[in-house]
Protein backbone atom coordinates (compact mmCIF):
# COMPACT_ATOMS: atom_id res chain seq x y z
CA UNK A 1 0.00 0.00 0.00
CA UNK A 2 1.52 3.27 -1.14
CA UNK A 3 0.20 6.59 0.07
CA UNK A 4 0.37 9.33 -2.56
CA UNK A 5 -0.55 13.00 -2.49
CA UNK A 6 -0.04 13.91 -6.12
CA UNK A 7 -1.67 17.20 -7.16
CA UNK A 8 -2.48 17.99 -3.51
CA UNK A 9 -1.66 21.21 -1.68
CA UNK A 10 -0.86 20.91 2.02
CA UNK A 11 -0.73 23.76 4.54
CA UNK A 12 1.19 22.99 7.72
CA UNK A 13 1.54 25.14 10.83
CA UNK A 14 4.48 24.76 13.18
CA UNK A 15 6.40 22.77 10.58
CA UNK A 16 9.74 24.59 10.53
CA UNK A 17 11.35 21.94 12.72
CA UNK A 18 10.68 18.81 14.74
CA UNK A 19 7.61 16.70 14.05
CA UNK A 20 6.08 19.26 11.72
CA UNK A 21 9.18 19.36 9.57
CA UNK A 22 9.19 15.58 9.24
CA UNK A 23 5.50 15.55 8.30
CA UNK A 24 6.05 18.25 5.68
CA UNK A 25 8.92 16.29 4.16
CA UNK A 26 6.89 13.07 4.12
CA UNK A 27 3.94 14.75 2.41
CA UNK A 28 6.25 16.23 -0.22
CA UNK A 29 7.89 12.85 -0.76
CA UNK A 30 4.38 11.58 -1.47
CA UNK A 31 3.86 14.21 -4.18
CA UNK A 32 2.25 17.13 -2.31
CA UNK A 33 3.17 20.77 -2.65
CA UNK A 34 3.56 22.25 0.83
CA UNK A 35 3.10 25.63 2.49
CA UNK A 36 4.78 25.94 5.88
CA UNK A 37 3.45 28.55 8.31
CA UNK A 38 5.48 29.32 11.41
CA UNK A 39 7.21 32.10 13.35
CA UNK A 40 10.68 30.54 13.04
CA UNK A 41 11.58 32.27 9.80
CA UNK A 42 15.13 31.04 9.34
CA UNK A 43 14.26 27.42 10.15
CA UNK A 44 11.12 27.58 7.99
CA UNK A 45 12.98 28.88 4.96
CA UNK A 46 15.69 26.24 5.40
CA UNK A 47 13.11 23.45 5.67
CA UNK A 48 11.42 24.59 2.46
CA UNK A 49 14.76 24.73 0.66
CA UNK A 50 15.55 21.21 1.85
CA UNK A 51 12.14 19.92 0.72
CA UNK A 52 12.54 21.43 -2.75
CA UNK A 53 16.03 19.95 -3.12
CA UNK A 54 15.06 16.49 -1.86
CA UNK A 55 11.67 16.04 -3.55
CA UNK A 56 11.37 18.55 -6.38
CA UNK A 57 8.01 19.68 -5.01
CA UNK A 58 6.93 23.25 -4.45
CA UNK A 59 7.56 24.37 -0.89
CA UNK A 60 6.99 27.88 0.43
CA UNK A 61 7.26 29.52 3.81
CA UNK A 62 4.89 32.13 5.32
CA UNK A 63 5.42 33.90 8.64
CA UNK A 64 2.24 33.30 10.64
CA UNK A 65 1.54 33.69 14.34
CA UNK A 66 -1.48 31.43 14.92
CA UNK A 67 -2.60 33.66 17.80
CA UNK A 68 -3.54 36.31 15.24
CA UNK A 69 -6.72 35.33 13.33
CA UNK A 70 -6.01 37.90 10.63
CA UNK A 71 -2.61 36.37 9.88
CA UNK A 72 -4.15 32.90 9.77
CA UNK A 73 -6.94 33.98 7.43
CA UNK A 74 -4.41 35.73 5.18
CA UNK A 75 -2.41 32.50 5.01
CA UNK A 76 -5.34 30.49 3.70
CA UNK A 77 -6.50 33.30 1.41
CA UNK A 78 -3.06 33.31 -0.20
CA UNK A 79 -3.33 29.69 -1.32
CA UNK A 80 -5.60 29.06 -4.34
CA UNK A 81 -6.63 25.62 -3.13
CA UNK A 82 -6.10 23.75 0.14
CA UNK A 83 -6.49 19.97 0.14
CA UNK A 84 -4.67 19.03 3.33
CA UNK A 85 -3.99 20.78 6.63
CA UNK A 86 -1.69 19.71 9.44
CA UNK A 87 -1.85 21.93 12.51
CA UNK A 88 1.24 21.43 14.64
CA UNK A 89 1.96 24.85 16.13
CA UNK A 90 2.15 24.57 19.90
CA UNK A 91 4.14 25.25 23.06
CA UNK A 92 4.41 23.79 26.55
CA UNK A 93 4.72 25.01 30.13
CA UNK A 94 6.97 22.52 31.95
CA UNK A 95 6.32 23.93 35.43
CA UNK A 96 3.60 22.44 37.65
CA UNK A 97 0.21 24.02 38.34
CA UNK A 98 1.54 26.23 41.14
CA UNK A 99 4.92 27.18 39.67
CA UNK A 100 3.63 28.17 36.21
CA UNK A 101 3.43 31.93 35.71
CA UNK A 102 0.27 33.71 34.62
CA UNK A 103 2.04 35.01 31.51
CA UNK A 104 3.25 31.55 30.49
CA UNK A 105 -0.21 30.04 30.95
CA UNK A 106 -1.86 32.76 28.88
CA UNK A 107 0.69 32.33 26.08
CA UNK A 108 0.12 28.55 26.14
CA UNK A 109 -3.65 28.89 25.86
CA UNK A 110 -3.41 31.61 23.22
CA UNK A 111 -1.24 29.42 21.01
CA UNK A 112 -2.49 25.90 21.73
CA UNK A 113 -6.22 26.56 22.11
CA UNK A 114 -7.10 29.85 20.41
CA UNK A 115 -4.45 29.23 17.76
CA UNK A 116 -5.97 25.83 16.98
CA UNK A 117 -9.42 27.39 16.68
CA UNK A 118 -8.06 30.10 14.38
CA UNK A 119 -6.47 27.52 12.06
CA UNK A 120 -9.48 25.19 11.95
CA UNK A 121 -11.90 28.03 11.27
CA UNK A 122 -9.80 29.56 8.50
CA UNK A 123 -9.17 26.16 6.94
CA UNK A 124 -12.88 25.37 6.97
CA UNK A 125 -13.66 28.69 5.29
CA UNK A 126 -11.39 27.53 2.48
CA UNK A 127 -12.56 23.93 2.32
CA UNK A 128 -16.33 24.35 2.65
CA UNK A 129 -16.81 25.80 -0.87
CA UNK A 130 -14.57 23.03 -2.22
CA UNK A 131 -16.71 20.34 -0.52
CA UNK A 132 -13.49 18.46 0.22
CA UNK A 133 -10.42 18.44 2.40
CA UNK A 134 -8.69 16.72 5.28
CA UNK A 135 -7.22 18.11 8.50
CA UNK A 136 -5.09 16.60 11.24
CA UNK A 137 -4.38 18.35 14.53
CA UNK A 138 -1.32 17.34 16.54
CA UNK A 139 -2.55 16.84 20.09
CA UNK A 140 -0.82 14.63 22.67
CA UNK A 141 -1.44 11.66 24.91
CA UNK A 142 -1.04 14.27 27.66
CA UNK A 143 -4.54 15.40 26.75
CA UNK A 144 -5.91 11.88 27.21
CA UNK A 145 -5.29 11.33 30.93
CA UNK A 146 -4.83 13.17 34.20
CA UNK A 147 -1.52 13.54 35.98
CA UNK A 148 0.02 16.07 38.34
CA UNK A 149 2.60 17.17 35.76
CA UNK A 150 2.34 19.78 32.96
CA UNK A 151 -1.24 20.56 33.99
CA UNK A 152 -1.86 23.50 31.69
CA UNK A 153 -0.33 21.73 28.69
CA UNK A 154 -2.67 18.80 29.35
CA UNK A 155 -5.63 21.17 29.49
CA UNK A 156 -4.71 22.68 26.15
CA UNK A 157 -4.26 19.34 24.43
CA UNK A 158 -7.55 18.03 25.83
CA UNK A 159 -9.22 21.15 24.42
CA UNK A 160 -7.71 20.33 21.02
CA UNK A 161 -9.33 16.90 21.14
CA UNK A 162 -12.71 18.44 21.90
CA UNK A 163 -12.21 20.90 19.03
CA UNK A 164 -11.33 18.03 16.71
CA UNK A 165 -14.54 16.12 17.44
CA UNK A 166 -16.82 19.15 17.34
CA UNK A 167 -15.31 20.54 14.13
CA UNK A 168 -15.40 17.09 12.53
CA UNK A 169 -19.11 16.80 13.28
CA UNK A 170 -19.71 20.19 11.68
CA UNK A 171 -17.58 19.44 8.62
CA UNK A 172 -18.64 15.85 7.90
CA UNK A 173 -21.69 16.71 5.75
CA UNK A 174 -19.36 18.76 3.58
CA UNK A 175 -17.01 15.84 2.82
CA UNK A 176 -14.28 17.20 5.10
CA UNK A 177 -12.40 14.91 7.49
CA UNK A 178 -10.88 16.24 10.72
CA UNK A 179 -8.85 14.00 13.02
CA UNK A 180 -6.13 14.25 15.63
CA UNK A 181 -2.90 12.38 16.27
CA UNK A 182 -1.69 12.03 19.86
CA UNK A 183 2.06 11.40 20.02
CA UNK A 184 3.48 9.74 23.09
CA UNK A 185 7.13 10.28 23.94
CA UNK A 186 9.04 11.72 21.00
CA UNK A 187 12.33 13.45 21.73
CA UNK A 188 11.66 16.82 20.16
CA UNK A 189 12.63 20.34 21.22
CA UNK A 190 9.55 20.40 23.45
CA UNK A 191 10.63 17.26 25.29
CA UNK A 192 14.06 18.78 25.82
CA UNK A 193 12.35 21.55 27.78
CA UNK A 194 10.55 18.98 29.93
CA UNK A 195 13.82 17.14 30.53
CA UNK A 196 15.26 20.30 32.05
CA UNK A 197 12.68 19.98 34.82
CA UNK A 198 12.71 16.20 35.06
CA UNK A 199 16.42 15.79 35.59
CA UNK A 200 16.23 18.16 38.55
CA UNK A 201 13.24 16.50 40.19
CA UNK A 202 14.57 12.97 39.53
CA UNK A 203 18.12 13.83 40.66
CA UNK A 204 19.79 12.09 37.74
CA UNK A 205 21.48 12.94 34.47
CA UNK A 206 19.52 14.06 31.44
CA UNK A 207 19.95 10.75 29.60
CA UNK A 208 19.11 8.74 32.72
CA UNK A 209 15.95 10.81 33.18
CA UNK A 210 14.98 10.22 29.53
CA UNK A 211 15.49 6.45 29.74
CA UNK A 212 13.65 6.28 33.07
CA UNK A 213 10.62 8.08 31.64
CA UNK A 214 10.52 5.87 28.57
CA UNK A 215 10.87 2.73 30.69
CA UNK A 216 8.22 3.82 33.19
CA UNK A 217 5.64 5.18 30.77
CA UNK A 218 5.83 3.10 27.58
CA UNK A 219 4.87 -0.59 27.73
CA UNK A 220 6.74 -1.30 24.49
CA UNK A 221 9.86 0.10 26.13
CA UNK A 222 10.91 2.47 23.38
CA UNK A 223 10.16 6.08 22.48
CA UNK A 224 8.17 7.00 19.44
CA UNK A 225 9.99 8.42 16.43
CA UNK A 226 9.24 11.31 14.14
CA UNK A 227 8.71 8.73 11.41
CA UNK A 228 6.00 7.05 13.52
CA UNK A 229 4.07 10.28 13.86
CA UNK A 230 4.53 11.37 10.25
CA UNK A 231 3.25 8.02 8.96
CA UNK A 232 0.14 8.27 11.15
CA UNK A 233 -0.62 11.84 10.10
CA UNK A 234 -0.12 11.02 6.42
CA UNK A 235 -2.45 8.02 6.68
CA UNK A 236 -5.21 10.20 8.14
CA UNK A 237 -4.64 12.78 5.38
CA UNK A 238 -4.78 10.12 2.65
CA UNK A 239 -7.66 8.61 0.70
CA UNK A 240 -7.31 5.47 2.84
CA UNK A 241 -8.90 7.46 5.68
CA UNK A 242 -11.89 8.76 3.72
CA UNK A 243 -14.30 7.20 6.23
CA UNK A 244 -12.41 8.26 9.37
CA UNK A 245 -13.32 11.53 11.05
CA UNK A 246 -13.58 12.91 14.56
CA UNK A 247 -11.02 10.43 15.84
CA UNK A 248 -7.86 10.78 17.94
CA UNK A 249 -5.14 8.25 17.15
CA UNK A 250 -2.69 7.48 19.96
CA UNK A 251 0.84 6.77 18.73
CA UNK A 252 2.34 6.03 22.12
CA UNK A 253 3.70 2.48 22.35
CA UNK A 254 0.76 1.55 24.57
CA UNK A 255 1.22 4.34 27.11
CA UNK A 256 -2.47 5.10 27.43
CA UNK A 257 -3.32 1.44 28.07
CA UNK A 258 -1.86 1.54 31.54
CA UNK A 259 -3.36 4.80 32.73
Amino acid sequence: MEIRFDNKVAVLTGASRGLGRKIAMTLAEGGADVVIADVLDEAGAATCEEIRAATGRNASYVHVDVRDPEQVRALFDSVPRVDLVMHGAGVTVPENIIQASDAAIKRLFDINILGSSNVVRAALDKMLPQKSGKMVLLSSVAGRYIDKTVTHYRMSKAAMLSLTMSAASFAAPHNININAVCPGIVRTEMWEQLLDEKQKSMNMSREEAWQAMVGNLVPMGRPQTQEDIAASVCFLLSSYADNITGQALNVDGGQCMQI
